[in-house]
């Protein structure tokens, strides 16, 4: 585990609103609340989940990555924190920069949308996936970064055009 995921965007030690895209809000307060908000945030990219989280800065590094999104891009987590996203996925990038500066740049949510690039845990072959891009809002209201939730669908796309492709036989 990477000592270095604690250091996410939530900030309990400030007492104000943090705003991750428009679904989330949560108020940090002193004590218990604080700690509370604190540990919540770890938990989100510690814990073992299905779905490929990160958290990423203005300049598009990972400041936090979970195991699975990590495994996802053929890398080590704690390999990829301080990288950028061009560096773990060089032939994803080109596609992937345009709807993460939309974030970044307008604060415009990208939600549910269905991508296929290739990354280098399946070099030969594209990955489908179905993310979600969510503009975190720091409490001067400036976007501080962006936060990741990813599915790697490819499997079970694979799985479903094999049943149809056996059906039709």
């Amino acid at each position: 585990m990477c000592a270095r995921r604690a250091d996410i965007a939530w900030h309990a030690a400030r007492p104000q609103f943090y705003n991750v895209g428009c679904g989330m809000q949560a108020k940090a307060a002193h004590g218990t609340h604080a700690a509370l908000f604190e540990a919540a945030g770890r938990l989100l990219f510690e814990v073992e989940s299905p779905v490929g989280k990160a958290l990423l800065d203005r300049e598009l590094r990972y400041v936090a990555i979970n195991d699975t999104l990590a495994r996802f891009n053929g890398c080590d987590a704690a390999a990829a924190i301080g990288a950028t996203v061009a560096e773990v996925l060089p032939d994803a990038f080109p596609t992937l920069e345009q709807l993460l500066r939309r974030v970044l740049d307008h604060g415009e949510a990208q939600r549910n949308f269905r991508v296929s690039v290739p990354t280098p845990s399946t070099p030969d072959e594209t990955s489908d996936w179905e993310a979600s891009y969510l503009p975190v809002v720091l409490p001067d209201g400036r976007i501080g970064g962006v936060y990741v939730q990813a599915i790697n669908l490819t499997q079970s796309l694979r799985a479903e055009r094999a049943l149809r492709e056996s059906a039709t036989l």
